[in-house]
């Protein structure tokens, strides 16, 4: 009942995350588009709206100005002085008369012009005379000058003498010019003066310089608008390099958009006399344009003025990088929304499912049964009425079972019964039940064992057990059956693989017992698969000498083998060859398409080199870019021609990701073995000197080791300096950052976190620890280097109170160096010695492969820290070929599990066991876990479904400076919530 519960609450929050996950990612790719799609488009809108009201407004300002000198040329004109002047004029009277009169009218028209009426001239033109009776403008000094014009009436002056003097004003049309542009950006105002006594009036003319108006409006216009204006024929009249700039000319100067926009193959906004249009410029880019019509009084014929005002797209759009991240903080939101209300609903769900489950434990453990929540909504509540319902007739058939006990017929029909439920439980019970003779021939078995078996029960009744072992294993199940036929009082066990129908193999742990009974002697076998179990045991002993990723031999196999080819060059006097081979460029590699594709890089190299490979020669990945290479019975010179072949090869290799393609090299160190005087880690350490050597020799080359090189000496001499490690110690440029450790489950009080170091380099940059610390560690550095860390950080802790009060955990690492070193204690005691920070707020990180190394030194170096309060961390759990066997011996807190079995948990299944039964023994021992490379959710919930207590990883967060808050501008993370 139980299980059938579990199953129907684990098909209702199925559905509730289904449903959750489908409206997160529908909200929130939803709001994102239509958010993107609106500001962009909204943004255009209004910009396009924004030049069309500032041509219009232009438009309108231009033209009252215009007016303006239209009706100052008319308050001139109605002045008794001005008809006096024509009148004097056409009577032919006196010059003094006539100058006086003409001096008078200078003094007006200099009143009506001001103090710095650039943009205008006057004249007083007389049909009459066909000709200029006075005309003013204003000098640079200000003063009053005789105007530019001539005397006699010119060309474009005739058409003075055919107004209609009806008119208050008339505006003129533009003087003729050249090709494609006026010949002046002026436009007259015409107003009649009355002669007494004549029918024929006289013109009092204003020209006005529509440059000065042009500026003056333009300057009206915000910074990024650009103001366009054209006469009727569509020729510019100020600033012409405009046209160029935006391209709109069309073959000559004229300007088609502006000559007619209401005739343009675009759609015109609705009830406007101007239009605002998208264009394309010059440049490339877009423009928004608009063009009004100058609201003026024209004569006959003649067309009023085109205003446009034009502003770049780009500048409309520059709020759209703000909008779109305003949508995203919108979308953020209402998805989080869309969490929590998919949290509650599954949480409400949740509540009575779990009441129902502790209701129906509690009911089989023979307890009444509790109140179910049979009003719960949905499935729920119909779930409990079932229960419910279910139980009732339980205890109905039971209390009718009691009063018919007595009954012989209802005895019958218990019994019936009870085969059946027995029949039933054999059949569907996830166990294998075989029952067998003494001959081992099979006489009964259930559904499950022929499905796991690959064989109908009726294929396998009649058939000998015997048949199904594999080969070498029948002998062993013969005696194991002879053994439980002719010992019935107690029971035996065994594993035997055998062969299902398929012909797959399949291991099975049977334990198995005789059959109480006279006559026929029958043997019940009752198997489980532990297939899983064995695959795990081999792939566990697989990796133990092997590589992950290439599947070759590892540096443990290396060095087992190198032993045995030294041992055999000191006994036999025979000579062999140990090369170590390094990529070149590897990193750049990885830097420039990531790590997967320096992964496939090396299983390309992997297959390629062992082409020229044959037993009884070994090659190996030693870690990273590093192989070795040992060739037994080949002396120097044999060895180097066949490194030439794998070079050659290696060179020739195709590598090429995402479309780009690489070039692959290695450089070489080569090293006879012979024997004398020779050990695994001289003959190592010396092949790897010599790899080096070959890498700062220019790559792509092989060095092979001479006895007094003074070359390879002094290159040796070099890297033991380590110069960059000490320099950086000088100039204080090494850095902490810190790294979260979150639960997985539960919350944890206060901050954990581990503490990193990275170096900044001589160009500011900051570098890695794998960029310096193998060095540290080779030439025995890392010590140094620990004591810096773990000063640096306590004090930093006794300098940041907060800090230290808000702390749970602090972790630190230490090398392999420095597990055992008596003066670390001391300096650590010293360090703690104050007590302002706690010893058990510190936890100390070493990994698998140095806790091991000296097994003795590093349980007393834990057990001596520990003592003072402080906790350990078993680093890299996993990856060494003896975690098991030593972590008995380790009196550590923490295991930290390998991150290359964390990072492929959610796709591999031989992972997903891994990390599990590390998770299990840790369990057993009383040690909690922390998994690494915590990379995305999907890794965390396999994690949090196995039960391991705490994560670390760029996905719950990255390193960051001990100055930074410890989950950067976002905010303290949960696990559970992540």
């Amino acid at each position: 009942m139980s299980s059938s519960l579990l199953r129907s609450a684990l098909g209702i929050r199925a559905k509730v995350g289904l449903l959750v996950g489908g409206l997160v990612v529908l909200t929130g790719g939803l709001i994102g588009f239509l958010g993107y799609r609106q500001t962009a488009d909204a943004l255009l809108e209004a910009g396009l709206e924004e030049v069309d009201a500032f041509a219009r407004t232009s438009a309108v300002c231009l033209g009252e100005e215009v007016d303006e000198k239209g009706q100052d040329a008319l308050l001139l004109a109605s002045l008794p002085h001005v008809s006096e002047l024509v009148a004097a004029a056409r009577r032919g009277r006196g010059d003094p008369e006539t100058a006086a009169l003409r001096r008078a009218f200078r003094d007006l028209g200099g009143a009506l012009m001001g103090e710095n009426p650039e943009e205008i001239q006057i004249g007083l033109f007389d049909p009459v005379a066909d000709s200029w009776l006075a005309r003013i403008r204003r000098g640079a000094d200000g003063g009053l000058l005789p105007g530019r014009w001539p005397g006699p009436a010119g060309p474009e002056d005739r058409a003075l003498s055919g107004l209609d003097p009806g008119r208050p004003v008339t505006l003129l049309p533009f003087a003729a010019g050249g090709p494609g542009r006026a010949q002046a950006p002026m436009i007259r105002a015409a107003a009649p003066v009355e002669v007494a006594d004549d029918p024929v009036p006289a013109w009092l003319v204003v020209r006005i310089d529509l440059k000065v108006l042009y500026q003056m409006v333009g300057d009206q216009l915000p910074r990024g608008y650009d103001l366009i204006l054209a006469d009727a024929a569509g020729r510019f009249l100020a600033d012409p390099k405009i046209s160029e700039r935006l391209g709109f000319l069309d073959g000559g100067d004229t300007l088609p958009f502006l000559m007619a926009p209401d005739r343009l193959p675009v759609t015109p906004r609705s009830e406007r006399t101007g239009y605002a249009v998208l264009r394309p410029d010059a440049r490339g880019g877009r423009v928004a344009a608009a063009v009004r019509r100058v609201p003026l009084v024209a004569a006959a014929g003649a067309s009023s003025l085109r205003l446009g005002v034009v502003r770049g797209a780009e500048a409309i759009l520059v709020g759209l990088a703000e909008a779109r991240l305003q949508s995203a903080f919108f979308t953020l939101i209402l998805v989080g929304i869309s969490l929590l209300l998919g949290w509650r609903l599954a949480s409400s769900l949740a509540g009575p499912l779990d009441q129902i489950a502790a209701a129906v434990a509690e009911f089989g453990r023979g307890e009444p049964l509790p109140p179910l929540p049979e009003d719960a909504p949905g499935e729920a509540g119909l779930l409990a009425r079932a229960i419910a319902g279910m139980v009732d007739q339980v205890e109905e058939r039971t209390a009718q079972l009691e009063e018919e006990v007595a009954s012989h017929r209802r005895t019958a029909t218990s019994l019936t019964l009870s085969e059946r439920r027995f029949r039933s439980f054999y059949h569907d019970s996830p166990a294998m039940f075989l029952t067998t003779d003494a001959g081992g021939r099979l006489v009964a078995a259930n559904r499950f064992a022929g499905e796991r078996l690959g064989r109908s029960v009726e294929e396998l009744v009649g058939r000998g057990l015997l048949e199904l072992a594999a080969g070498e294993a029948r002998e062993a199940l013969a005696e194991h059956l002879r053994v439980a036929a002719a010992e019935p009082e107690r029971r035996h066990e065994c594993e035997v693989r055998l062969l299902r129908g398929d012909g797959a193999p399949i291991w099975v742990r049977f334990i198995t017992r005789r059959l109480p009974g006279e006559g026929e002697t029958l043997i019940l076998w009752v198997g489980e698969d532990v297939t899983l179990a064995h695959e795990l045991s081999e792939d566990l002993d697989f990796r133990d000498h092997h590589d992950a990723l290439t599947g070759l031999p590892n540096r443990r196999e290396v060095e087992r083998r190198l032993q045995v080819l030294i041992e055999h060059a000191v006994e036999k006097g025979s000579r062999h060859a140990l090369v170590l081979l390094d990529l070149d460029q590897f990193k750049v590699i990885c830097d420039t398409c990531g790590h997967p594709a320096g992964d496939e890089l090396l299983r390309q190299v992997a297959r390629v080199i062992e082409a020229h490979v044959d037993p009884p020669d070994l090659l190996a990945r030693l870690g990273g870019d590093e192989f070795a290479l040992l060739l037994k019975d080949c002396p120097v010179h044999h060895a180097l021609a066949r490194l030439e072949g794998i070079r050659a090869a290696l060179r020739s290799l195709p590598f090429a990701w995402q479309g780009r393609r690489f070039s692959v090299t290695a450089s070489a160190g080569l090293v006879e073995i012979e024997g004398a005087g020779q050990s695994v880690a001289t003959v190592m350490s010396l092949a790897d000197t010599l790899c080096f050597a070959a890498k700062d020799a220019g790559r792509d080359r092989v060095q092979v080791y001479q006895e007094g090189d003074a070359q390879l000496a002094a290159f040796r001499e070099q890297m033991e300096a380590v110069s960059m490690i000490t320099q950086a110690f000088e100039e204080d440029r090494f850095r902490l950052y810190r790294q979260p450790i979150v639960p997985v489950a539960d919350r944890e009080e206060g901050d954990h976190y581990e503490i990193l170091i990275r170096m900044v380099g001589a160009d500011g940059r900051v570098l890695p620890p794998g960029v310096f610390l193998q060095s540290a560690e080779r030439f025995n550095l890392s010590g140094r280097i620990d004591r810096w860390v773990v000063a640096t950080a306590i004090d930093w802790l006794k300098k940041n109170p907060r800090e230290l009060e808000r702390l749970s955990l602090c972790s630190l690492n230490l090398s392999g160096l420095s597990i055992g070193d008596a003066g670390l204690l001391e300096f650590i005691d010293h360090l703690l010695a104050d007590g302002v920070v706690p010893p058990e707020k510190i936890c100390f990180e070493v990994t698998e492969t140095a806790a091991v190394a000296d097994i003795g030194t590093a349980v007393s170096f834990i057990r001596r820290l520990r003592d003072r309060g402080c906790r350990f961390a078993l680093d890299d759990f996993g990856s060494g070929h003896s975690s098991f066997a030593y972590l008995r011996q380790l009196p550590v807190d923490f295991l930290k599990i390998d991150g290359m079995f964390v990072r492929d948990i959610a796709a591999d299944p031989t992972a997903l066991a891994m990390v599990k039964s590390i998770h299990e023994v840790g369990r057993v021992m009383g040690k909690r876990t922390i998994a690494e490379f915590v990379e995305n959710d999907r890794i965390l919930d396999q994690l949090r479904r196995i039960g391991v207590d705490f994560a670390q990883g760029y996905g719950l967060g990255a390193p960051r400076p001990i100055e930074e808050p410890l989950f950067g501008a976002a905010g303290r993370t949960e696990a559970g919530a992540a």
